[in-house]
């Protein structure tokens, strides 16, 4: 038979093999051309063809030797001959053998055994094995799809050109840095191929995954590095462990050529939740802001700089703040203010308290309401007020004496004394007059009297109420209120609360990250999880708030980026029975309404934790891409990654990630971040201690 001998059947086109080889010989130049040549499909075995499918393929063994081998993660393009077009796969496995051996000859027994070796019948081409993951074409456009082209027996494999795998794996151009594409071994193409998270996909939620050690912070550091100088979102940090404040100061020179320009932010905006305790030690101050920033850059700021800043304090766009001379810091004091009307209206206030009954939900808004419209006032009165009133309904009915409220009003003024810095003595209180309410404390408690026994609530009921109110009030971080001396009389200012719509202005005109400092309110007031919680949740809320009222306005603005790190801590997976179940319920179906509008509003949430299974189950289900450092294989099977990638994920090294995610055309890719952009000082020693490493 010769070249030009023709198949020819009953009307079936003829076909010859100077046709079949020169579209091989076209598939071997395009192999070349996308890449370096590493061998061809197996002419052996039958070739399964399927997405997920595994073939063979046989590898020249002079390129496998020359490379130092194949890798198993490495990417292998294979040209289909028939079409022209491009599959790629990924290596699952290697396999080895030795040509003598195979064909039965042993070597000679000797004492020394290298002199027995024989190098050249390992010259015997290794066979992999790859898994199928997508075919497309970057010469004629064709977009990468799951594989529906059989692979031929002797079709050209090659490894691809980092152009060529960028196409084929559909990774995007722009978009927030998470890495260089990686296997688990090392990085791909010297680490010149970035894998980004589109900022479409980010308002589609993240959730970040990874054991204590295993490189999450520093991944976190990265992204808002890699977002701040490329333009991307407007990252807004809820930070537990005080890692954040560190981001415009320089910490590593970028290794990974990705990385080559990123840099850390010029500046830094620190929104400082302020409790009480912290108000009581400045009471003397006659400036509170100044007097929280000089002790935040006593305790905090010194240990990074070496030295205490000064500061210039004023303010702007309506808020208060705190500029440090000669550094990038700008401090904002934060407090939680449930007074003023436009800031907290009575679903927000509900939200802080997760378990509050609907029968105690519906009456706290209720009083708040009645007191607003009677009173004659423009605001809501002090929780603490509202918790005096009940406390001092429940002693009436419980003695059962009706009426006499201006006795039962002036038994509350020692409650609300704890609530309030700045006086001397308890009596002092009982005619000072609350800012915004035109009222005394005692009128104030005396009106929430008379509308409960208007209302007349079930005693349960009130019980209920005022628990949960006392405890929001003992987290020290609601209501902070300070007493002022005027003249021979009193006046309580309850600390206004910093709208985040100026928050975030001021942040998107100077390109800043927005850090929320949870860690001095932990160190300073000692107190439990709820305050830091407390005051996650009021922010989350105002946040929305804030970008509600731009789109109804239909103002154009920057998406926002909120990282939550430690999420565990603030959307926990509660247990038990009852009013934990309630809450549990409230959370979720926060988080939830959160995800929903924040999506529609440009709010990405990126949510990080060393222990998903303390994490909310729904965030899980929220969280359209994962991403997955070093942990434990029963976490990567909660997150639903891959069986044949879970063994591999409790050894990667630090800083190496899998990718999961609905934008990648195949599904999911390994990645590796560089060192640490900004700076990383370990501070989670106690700040009495001054310890802390650098990484």
């Amino acid at each position: 038979m010769g070249e030009t001998q023709k198949w020819v059947g009953d009307g079936v086109p003829t076909f010859d093999i100077a046709t079949l080889r020169n579209k091989m010989e076209r598939a071997f130049e395009k192999a070349k051309m996308l890449g370096e040549l590493v061998g061809r499909v197996t002419r052996y075995n039958p070739i399964p063809t399927h997405p997920g499918g595994e073939i063979e393929v046989e590898v020249d063994s002079s390129i496998y030797f020359s490379r130092g081998g194949v890798k198993i993660g490495d990417y292998i393009g294979i040209v289909d001959p028939k079409t022209n077009t491009v599959i790629l796969g990924v290596v699952t496995k290697v396999t080895r053998s030795d040509e003598l051996a195979l064909a039965g000859v042993e070597a000679p027994v000797v004492r020394d055994p290298l002199s027995s070796s024989q190098p050249e019948s390992l010259l015997t081409n290794p066979i992999i094995t790859v898994k199928l993951l997508l075919e497309g074409d970057p010469d004629s456009g064709l977009e990468s799809r799951p594989v529906t082209i059989p692979v031929e027996p002797q079709s050209p494999a090659f490894y691809p050109s980092p152009e060529v795998l960028r196409y084929m794996l559909s990774l995007p151009a722009s978009g927030v840095l998470v890495g260089a594409l990686a296997n688990s071994s090392g990085t791909l193409a010297g680490g010149r191929i970035p894998v980004r998270l589109p900022h479409k996909s980010i308002l589609h939620h993240v959730l970040i995954v990874g054991t204590t050690g295993s490189g999450k912070t520093t991944l976190l550091k990265n992204m808002i590095a890699s977002s701040t100088s490329e333009g991307g979102p407007l990252p807004v940090i809820i930070d537990m462990n005080g890692d954040f404040t560190q981001l415009p100061l320089k910490g590593n020179s970028p290794e990974l050529p990705v990385y080559s320009s990123i840099s850390q932010p010029g500046n830094v905006i620190i929104v400082l939740p302020v409790g009480f305790d912290t108000i009581l030690e400045l009471e003397e101050a006659k400036n509170i802001r100044e007097g929280v920033a000089r002790l935040y850059g006593s305790e905090v700021l010194a240990r990074l700089l070496g030295y205490t800043p000064s500061w210039s304090c004023m303010q702007k766009n309506g808020i208060d703040i705190c500029v440090a001379r000669g550094e990038p810091f700008v401090l904002i004091p934060y407090f939680i203010d449930t007074v003023r009307r436009e800031n907290m209206p009575g679903e927000t206030l509900s939200n802080l308290m997760p378990g509050l009954t609907r029968l105690s939900m519906e009456l706290l808004r209720s009083l708040r309401e009645r007191f607003y419209k009677l009173s004659g006032s423009s605001s809501y009165p002090p929780l603490y007020i509202i918790a005096a009133a009940l406390r001092s309904y429940l002693e009436a009915i419980s003695t059962r004496r009706q009426g006499g409220h201006e006795e039962v009003a002036s038994r509350a003024i020692e409650n609300v004394a704890a609530s309030v810095a700045g006086f001397a003595e308890p009596k002092d209180l009982e005619n000072s007059r609350i800012t915004n309410l035109g009222l005394s404390v005692a009128e104030s408690i005396d009106l929430l009297l008379k509308i409960l026994s208007t209302v007349k609530p079930h005693k349960h009921t009130v019980e209920a109420l005022y628990r949960k109110i006392q405890g929001l009030m003992d987290t020290g971080v609601v209501d902070v209120s300070i007493a002022e001396r005027i003249g021979l009389s009193w006046r309580i200012n309850v600390l206004r609360e910093p709208m985040w719509g100026d928050i975030l202005k001021m942040a998107g005109e100077h390109k800043s990250p927005v850090v929320v400092d949870l860690s001095w309110l932990v160190y300073r007031s000692g107190s439990s999880i709820w305050a830091p919680r407390i005051v996650s949740y009021r922010v989350l809320q105002g946040i929305l708030r804030a970008r509600n009222k731009e789109w109804v306005a239909r103002r154009r603005v920057k998406p926002v980026m909120v990282v939550i790190d430690e999420a565990h801590q603030f959307f926990p997976q509660e247990k038990g029975g009852g009013e934990e179940q309630e809450a549990n319920r409230q959370i979720a179906a926060m988080i939830s309404s959160l995800a929903r509008l924040g999506r529609a509003r440009g709010i990405g949430l990126v949510f990080s934790t060393h222990s998903p299974s303390d994490l909310h189950e729904i965030i899980m289900q929220l969280a359209n891409t994962k991403i997955v450092l070093r942990t434990e294989k029963s976490h990567a099977e909660r997150m639903g990654i891959p069986a044949e990638l879970r063994d591999a994920i409790p050894f990667l090294q630090d800083r190496y990630m899998l990718v999961q995610s609905y934008f990648l055309r195949g599904g999911y890719v390994f990645a590796a971040t560089d060192k640490p952009i900004p700076l990383h000082v370990d501070l989670s020693a106690t700040l009495l201690e001054g310890g802390g490493s650098i990484s």
